[in-house]
């Protein structure tokens, strides 16, 4: 068998080893023909350079570590966590073979500190950084500084008490920055120091952050598209200071907010002119002059995550708009408190809204068996769905 896999083209050994297999397997590999003639070639081709393993590894024991400095086997993307030995084993390898790493992830705590200045100093090609539930050191900043090319941050339950961790950063290949669940000092997760021209995408969810850092972000990133703000409490008066300084917001997600108002949506709606995908659910004080204000100037607006209380002629009346007045509107999730067919808002929206094929509902009783059937008769086309995970708005992965 061993013959036979020498026998294939390179490209498919690479891949075999590479991306098919999980490290253990190749491991096992290694271990299985220590008696076989083959044994040599095989060893020759996990050194070369041709080489890089693509799929996770979570670096725990010493010697896994050992394998992997024996036989020179170059990874792509590793994992750090509580039980990753810090060695000078480590500093070995990754001063031999941290230019082929291309993501790195820490979890739980682990001696971040120590390991991130490590891959500052040696891994210079990083393009995906993640951690999680850890303390972020000033190693943060020397990783990004002597990484470039870095495309995607993820950020998670983490704790930062170091000011400016984010300063004097040119980040002009970042794509993509998602921070959630955590107290911000000044600086993080953004500087008014920082510049990007390539970052897209940014999701906050649950951040205690500063007024001037999100304002910065917005001035300082003038390709951004998608920004989420969830669960995160600005006012009308910042909330239009964020967006006035960047108005080709595409996709925009400010739900679970208490304290933004109608005046805030009447804001995006006359000024965010390229906007195609917004949530604004749960926000409590927001009325039916929201939709009103969406209505009527959000016409080419595709996707609507929108919250829909009173069953009462105005409410009525501002439904019959949106489908009348939004012809591009093709998904819309509503979170209801009455049953849609009691008034005349699912008869509106079945109706007009022509490009719609999918509506989510809160509660399945909210859309009655009678008008499913009159929906399947006269939209065929139209899914009717029941609000889950599935059908949860997520900014990232809404196209710019």
């Amino acid at each position: 068998m061993m013959t036979e896999f020498f026998s294939l083209p390179l490209h498919v050994s690479c891949d075999m080893l590479g991306s098919w297999l999980d490290l253990k397997s190749v491991v096992s590999l290694d271990s299985a023909v220590c008696n076989h003639s083959a044994r040599g070639q095989l060893v020759h081709f996990l050194s070369s350079k041709g080489l890089v393993h693509q799929n996770p590894v979570h670096l725990r024991g010493v010697k896994m570590l050992h394998w992997l400095f024996l036989r020179s086997f170059r990874v792509a993307d590793v994992h750090f966590n509580v039980e990753t030995v810090h060695s000078s084993l480590l500093i070995r390898y990754f001063a031999s073979f941290g230019d082929a790493l291309r993501g790195v992830h820490f979890f739980d705590q682990c001696n971040n500190a120590e390991i991130m200045y490590l891959i500052a100093c040696f891994c210079k090609n990083i393009t995906v950084l993640r951690c999680i539930n850890v303390s972020i050191p000033w190693a943060f900043n020397a990783l990004l500084l002597n990484n470039p090319n870095i495309k995607e941050i993820w950020v998670r339950s983490t704790t930062c008490k170091l000011d400016d961790m984010m300063a004097n950063l040119s980040l002009h290949k970042l794509q993509l920055l998602s921070v959630k669940d955590m107290d911000c000092p000044v600086g993080f997760p953004w500087s008014e120091s920082t510049h990007s021209t390539s970052l897209q995408r940014v999701e906050f969810v649950e951040l205690d952050s500063y007024v001037d850092d999100m304002k910065a972000m917005m001035q300082n990133c003038p390709k951004l598209r998608s920004f989420s703000c969830q669960k995160i409490q600005i006012e009308d008066d910042n909330m239009t200071s964020y967006l006035s300084s960047n108005p080709e917001i595409i996709n925009l997600d400010i739900s679970n907010n208490s304290v933004v108002t109608d005046k805030a949506i009447l804001f995006i709606a006359q000024n965010l002119h390229s906007l195609r995908t917004l949530n604004i659910q749960n926000c409590s004080k927001l009325t039916i002059l929201s939709l009103k204000y969406i209505a009527e100037y959000c016409t080419m607006l595709q996707v609507l995550y929108i919250d829909i209380r009173g069953a009462n002629k105005a409410t009525e009346q501002v439904v019959n708009m949106l489908s009348t007045r939004c012809n591009s509107l093709a998904y819309l999730n509503i979170n209801s408190d009455f049953i849609l067919c009691t008034t005349t808002c699912s008869y509106s929206l079945i109706k007009g809204c022509p490009a719609l094929h999918t509506l989510v509902i809160n509660k399945y009783e909210y859309i009655t068996p009678t008008t499913r059937g009159f929906c399947a008769v006269v939209r065929p086309q139209l899914n009717i769905l029941v609000h889950d995970t599935s059908t949860e708005y997520n900014v990232l992965t809404m196209p710019v």
